[in-house]
């Protein structure tokens, strides 16, 4: 067999490898408080307007992070010991939040690259996301503290260092769902909203570059013994 014929088998054979490695990775942020300010307009993890540059002053520490691999848990970190942080904020969301039914595409900046969410840890682990906007629902009990908010954002990652080794693809979907809510009410809807909840961050991953290398080489390997 040529290398003339062996390119294109190897061409395919990558390609299969490739899909075949692929899988889902969705990571999991316990414990995140964020906040709603109607003066400002934004969401962002709680008591920190500020962000965007992996500072721990301008974050909010979570209780823990889980990062599962087609539904089987691959890496579990937990606070304490490790030190975890997340940094969000997503703007131009007005002066106060509508209730009860889904607002879809509000908010943000016309970016979809711009900071939006940042995770990062004390062992220099981190995932950026751009966030442009969100789609959200506010659902009030009348109950004091039994309030429900939850969103969820089309996003792009920026950059990546996750524990494991583990890496997503460039387009990743995060959702936030707290059932912990506070809200203070305004004319039409809430004004201020002080919520924790679960982050989820899901997209597909990228196959490790190892493991493609050596199916690929297996594969043509075999082929060419049973040829000649």
């Amino acid at each position: 067999m040529t290398l003339r014929n062996v390119l294109p088998m190897l061409v395919a054979i990558f390609g299969m490898a490739s899909a075949g490695n692929a899988g889902m990775i969705n990571t999991i942020i316990g414990n995140f408080d964020i906040a709603f300010d109607g003066q400002t307009g934004e969401i962002t993890d709680f008591n920190r307007p500020d962000g965007g540059n992996l500072l721990p002053a301008e974050a909010r520490t979570f209780s823990s992070l889980e990062i599962e691999v087609d539904g089987i848990s691959e890496e579990m970190l937990m606070n304490p010991p490790d030190a975890l942080w997340g940094d969000l904020k997503i703007t131009n969301l007005g002066a106060e939040l509508a209730t009860g039914s889904l607002q879809n595409n509000v908010g943000g900046s016309g970016n979809p690259t711009a900071y939006g969410f940042d995770y990062f840890d004390g062992n220099g682990n981190n995932l950026r996301i751009g966030i442009d906007d969100i789609s959200y629902t506010v659902v009030q009990t009348g109950l004091p503290g039994l309030n429900f908010f939850n969103f969820f954002a089309e996003g792009k990652v920026i950059s990546q260092s996750l524990p494991g080794g583990w890496e997503y693809g460039e387009d990743v979907l995060l959702s936030y769902s707290a059932t912990e809510v506070m809200v203070l009410s305004g004319q039409t809807g809430v004004r201020s909203l002080v919520a924790s909840g679960v982050m989820t961050i899901t997209g597909n991953m990228i196959p490790e570059p190892s493991s493609l290398v050596m199916m690929v080489l297996g594969s043509a390997a075999s082929c060419c013994f049973r040829r000649r």
